[in-house]
């Protein structure tokens, strides 16, 4: 990768602040100026997010995330998340926008 612009670092480093990334120079980011293309296929894929059928490496990951996206309070967390809810269809269609932009 060709070493990045000071300016574009920069700019990168403040998006992961206002994100809430706390001390983003420890992460020492470097970003390439000239990205490789997008892969078609990963656009497909991910124009096709389901996150209530999605998987993580760990089960307990994978519904902690659950409960994150749907907002469930930290005190019933230790139940299943449920299988369906609005917030996973505004989640999807968030995801599924940003990924078909890449098919076009």
């Amino acid at each position: 990768f060709a070493e990045a612009s000071a300016s574009t670092t920069l700019k990168h480093k403040q998006m992961f602040e206002l994100a809430g990334i706390p001390d983003v120079r420890a992460l020492n980011i470097t970003l390439p100026t000239d990205a490789p293309p997008w892969p078609t296929f990963v656009s497909v894929v991910g124009s096709k997010t389901d996150v209530a059928s999605a998987q993580a490496s760990r089960e307990s990951d994978r519904k902690a995330i659950l409960h994150h996206i749907v907002g469930t309070p930290l005190s019933a967390r230790d139940q299943d998340p449920p299988e369906s809810h609005p917030n996973y269809i505004i989640f999807n269609e968030f995801l599924q926008r940003r990924f078909r932009s890449g098919i076009l």
